[in-house]
């Protein structure tokens, strides 16, 4: 059923492409031939079988089935017949008249126009020359073709008569010892080989490929060049032949084994089996083996004539030309090591792997490299050693430099007190402290059982009271610390605060900053919330201003511009703010005096009206 379909979409590929090419054909003629769309063409109509030549929109339009340019209802009645109903082949030999060619094609047949099923169009199916890749044909159906390798040479085509079939094998030649061999291309890539298309085993094809290829004992083969490699030869160029009269060179080398056995092998075997090459000797029949000892130089200088391999274990260095000791001079690898209770003669590396401290080329522990120059050596504490710099730095401290002595050296004290959050006192660096969370006590500070001890200082709030609290504490409340030290006393914190009239008439005591950011009016420094100090209502009233004349203003005005009002019905026409006008001066704690408005205001106490006086009854509520 694949094959089928495969098939009929080639075909329709192939009509369509002729079909756009004649279309553009056509076009390109259209005076001569006329508009293609005004061409027509046979239009079947299922339903009934019937045909008309329409043009093909027409036919379209109609619900019609055009059979393709050039077609016509008289030339192909028979495919319109039945209702477009033709016989359908399948591949599997069975044949069906009851489907249209569409229906045929959709099912995987293959249509019969103009015939049924009653003329055996499926018995057998088209047979056409089969070209095999020996050259040989026979005439079989295209798909038996392709199943047997072979070339279907198109429908019709029969053996002998049209069709002349040729080999389609060439030589084939491998890279290894297989012999050239004929075969399909396919067929000689897949056997590992490369085709040489056009050309046969018999012609040498294969026999181009070889070359001359020269071995390390001198024997020569001709072998292709992969072969040749592949044997641990040595190829030579394209069409080189060992017959050509030069000799191959021979690569092998005198090798002597560990037990002294002479054997030839290239210099990489040589060394591969623990043996050493000998460069000067030709052949094995010299013996060379018999005395396989080289000098072999020891890391602290001294020869030795031992075999390589014996030198190589013993980490010496054997004389690369092969001389003895007595041809060979050995130079010393060890030098002094330096270490904090002793000098070693090691190489470098161990040295260093054990700690110590080479001291360089050509150094020998008997001059006694190591003897420790001493320096002054300063301590975190200011505490001094004469120390040798490493040891200084291996106890933490820091060396001074050469030639410094403690005698002479004023080592700095670079640890401080440090006050940590719980109370504690460490001697410790500045670093160190913060790395704690603590506080430095500064430079030359030490540690004492009060160091850390908390400090308490005055403190000053804004009304003007004053705690002994501890700083911090003093800020948490809102307070001002004064300096480290401090203890309240009497006139340390002033007042702050003074009376504020907001714009409700409410009076608050605040800061004039404060008030002023309320909204507020501020009176005057010291003035408190009492009496009807905030109230708007009122007569004027003598208002006693220190340095300044007598004002009649009201009481709040009065407080603002920093007077005294004088009481109600008080005038400054009437001196009412002269000294000796004095009225009742009442008091919370104390008996009533009688004192003038402002004297009254300055003790604390409330002035009553113009022309009262203590002696009055019920003066003083």
């Amino acid at each position: 059923m694949r094959y089928g379909k495969t098939k009929l979409m080639i075909a329709a590929g192939v009509f369509m492409a002729t079909s756009v090419m004649a279309s553009i054909a056509a076009a390109d003629d259209r005076g001569a031939k006329g508009d293609l769309r005004n061409q027509t063409h046979a239009c079947c109509f299922r339903s009934n079988g019937t045909c008309q030549d329409l043009t093909r929109s027409d036919c379209k339009a109609a619900s019609g089935k055009a059979l393709g340019r050039g077609t016509t209802c008289e030339a192909n009645e028979g495919d319109c017949a039945s209702g477009g109903v033709a016989a359908c082949c399948f591949q599997d030999g069975p044949c069906r008249d009851d489907l249209t060619t569409q229906d045929c094609r959709a099912e995987g047949g293959r249509p019969s126009r103009g015939q049924t099923c009653a003329d055996e169009p499926c018995s057998t199916s088209p047979t056409q020359a089969c070209c095999s890749a020996e050259g040989g044909c026979t005439n079989v159906p295209s798909r038996d073709c392709r199943a047997d390798g072979g070339r279907p040479q198109g429908s019709g085509s029969v053996c002998g008569t049209d069709v002349t079939c040729t080999a389609s094998v060439s030589a084939c030649c491998f890279s290894d010892d297989r012999p050239c061999q004929e075969l399909g291309g396919r067929d000689c890539l897949s056997a590992g080989g490369r085709p040489k298309r056009g050309q046969t085993c018999k012609s040498g094809a294969c026999q181009a490929d070889a070359v001359k290829c020269c071995h390390a004992d001198g024997a020569c083969t001709d072998a292709t060049a992969r072969a040749c490699r592949y044997d641990g030869g040595k190829p030579g160029p394209a069409g080189s032949i060992c017959d050509d009269g030069v000799a191959c060179e021979r690569t092998l080398a005198v090798c002597c084994l560990p037990d002294n056995v002479c054997e030839e092998h290239t210099p990489i075997e040589c060394f591969q089996a623990g043996g050493r090459p000998q460069p000067n000797a030709e052949s094995c029949r010299e013996n060379p083996c018999s005395a396989n000892t080289v000098g072999c130089c020891a890391s602290n200088g001294i020869c030795t004539d031992v075999t390589a391999i014996e030198c190589f274990q013993g980490g010496g260095r054997p004389d690369p030309d092969g001389h003895s000791c007595k041809e060979t001079t050995c130079a010393s690898t060890l030098q002094a090591c330096c270490f904090i209770d002793r000098c070693d003669d090691l190489k470098p590396v161990d040295c260093f792997s054990q700690d110590g401290r080479p001291q360089g080329a050509d150094t020998e522990c008997e001059l006694d490299p190591c003897t420790p120059t001493t320096v002054a050596c300063c301590y975190p504490d200011g505490a001094c050693d004469d120390l040798a710099n490493f040891a200084c730095f291996q106890d933490g401290g820091l060396p001074g430099d050469a030639g410094s002595e403690c005698d002479t050296t004023d080592c700095p004290r670079v640890i401080q007190a440090c006050c940590l959050a719980d109370g504690g006192c460490q001697d410790v660096k500045t670093s160190e402290c913060l790395g704690l969370g603590g506080r430095p006590g500064g430079e030359g500070s030490v540690c004492s059982p009060t160091f850390c001890t908390p400090q308490t200082a005055a403190c000053c709030f804004p009304d003007g009271v004053c705690s002994d609290v501890r700083p911090r504490i003093c800020r948490d409340k809102g307070g001002t610390p004064q300096d480290a030290g401090t203890s309240c006393e009497p006139g340390l914190c002033p007042r702050l605060t003074r009376a504020c009239c907001l714009a409700d008439n409410a009076c608050q005591e605040l800061t004039r900053a404060d008030c002023l950011a309320a909204g507020g009016q501020s009176q005057a420094e010291g003035s408190l919330c009492q009496g009807d100090i905030c109230q708007p209502s009122g007569e004027p009233e003598a208002c006693c201003i220190a340095g300044a004349p007598c004002q009649d203003l009201r009481a709040r005005e009065c407080r603002a511009a920093g007077g005294n009002p004088a009481g109600s019905g008080t005038s400054c026409k009437a001196g009412d703010c002269e000294p000796n006008r004095t009225v009742a001066c009442c008091f919370d704690t104390a008996p009533c005096q009688n004192l003038s408005s402002s004297a009254c205001r300055d003790a604390g106490g409330s002035p009553q009206n113009r022309g009262s006086a203590c002696s009055d009854a019920g003066v003083c509520p």
